[in-house]
């Protein structure tokens, strides 16, 4: 990871235990803690075959409210692009998802395609129920006292307050385009933040990078959209969806 002045760039990936110690440990235990609130999983698989793998076994689990499939992985099927970049593969892979899971279904964008437009129409038409707009966007980095570039693999994932531009740009290009909701992702640290998702259309937003910053941000933003609603008269967070679309 690389701090930059406005956000943070990483090349982690998407590290976890494996699926096996994740049914038998982490998902028990999330859904003994879990309350009234609402469980999502994020998935993300390389291929059509190992998201087949995985939603067979997830398809049985219960409590889990929705599934965040995420298609910003390497298509190990199609030379490495990534799978989100092309409408067709992004159809075949929502389509199957769609086929093995009841619930509800959101695909995760990456604003790395060069339709993104395109992208989450063939989401859409192919069967999700949301799509979340989007991951991170490519940056790199250069450590100038090292005299080398700061990552391996030389570009890096950038989140945090720098993109919060671009999410709001794509959240509103893509309501214009889809009936199914939007929710934005991407540079959201503050009320105001998640507020202008909200009024370019977006109907929930995630908090990501903040969260490194203050393990209270998720609460704070929803602290702030509450005190916004009141001072400015409104009823509830419902109004404020597409304000700025009007």
């Amino acid at each position: 990871m690389w701090e930059t002045p406005c956000g943070v760039l990483n090349s982690i990936g998407l590290e976890n235990p494996g699926l096996e110690a994740f049914l038998e440990g982490d998902l028990p235990r999330l859904l003994e803690v879990k309350g009234g609130r609402r469980l999502i999983l994020n998935l993300a698989a390389e291929s059509e075959g190992e998201l087949e793998e995985l939603l067979g076994r997830l398809s049985i689990s219960r409590g889990v409210d929705a599934l965040e499939l995420n298609l910003s992985c390497p298509n190990v099927d199609g030379g490495g692009m990534l799978l989100g970049s092309s409408p067709e593969a992004t159809g075949r892979m929502v389509a199957l998802a769609r086929s093995m899971w009841g619930g509800p279904l959101w695909v995760k964008l990456t604003p790395q395609a060069p339709d993104v437009g395109a992208v989450a129409l063939s989401a859409q038409g192919a069967g999700a129920d949301a799509v979340v707009a989007s991951n991170t966007w490519l940056g790199a980095a250069v450590d100038v006292k090292g005299r080398r570039m700061v990552f391996e693999r030389k570009v890096a994932g950038l989140s945090g307050p720098a993109v919060l531009p671009l999410t709001v740009r794509v959240v509103y290009q893509l309501c214009g385009l889809l009936e199914i909701p939007v929710i934005a992702c991407g540079g959201i640290a503050r009320a105001e933040d998640a507020i202008s998702c909200l009024m370019a259309g977006a109907r929930a937003v995630e908090v990501g990078s903040a969260l490194l910053r203050d393990l209270r941000a998720a609460s704070r933003i929803s602290e702030g959209i509450k005190a916004f609603l009141e001072e400015e008269g409104f009823s509830s967070v419902e109004e404020l969806v597409g304000l700025a679309r009007r």
